[in-house]
């Protein structure tokens, strides 16, 4: 459905599928090919994963658990900036992954 084409629908844990057609409701074993789902499906999973991370992640999560000024303020990484210098690409990421795992320690 999200690239807007058709989808077929069977049960799979329950022995009938249920569902409403004008008002009337509809239960069977077999598959049911629904070739438009109604309303506009085709981009809305990329919508909703955007939304999320974009406006609710940033916004609430890393607000009110504390990561956002964590980022804000990276000490533990600054002084590990240098040893990435040095070292090279790969003691420079694993200073850069370590501080973002380290982040779930905080409080």
């Amino acid at each position: 459905m999200e690239k807007g084409i058709g989808v077929t629908i069977k049960p799979t844990k329950a022995q009938a599928l249920r569902f409403e057609i004008n008002g009337e409701e509809i239960f069977t074993s077999r598959e049911v090919r629904v070739e438009n789902p109604g309303g506009q499906t085709e981009g809305q999973f990329k919508n909703v994963i955007s939304n999320f991370f974009g406006v609710y992640f940033r916004q609430s999560f890393l607000e009110s658990s504390g990561l956002k000024q964590y980022f804000k303020y990276p000490k533990v990484y600054s002084k590990n900036l240098n040893a990435g210098k040095r070292g090279g690409r790969s003691v420079g990421l694993k200073a850069g992954y370590q501080w973002v795992a380290n982040a779930g320690a905080i409080k």
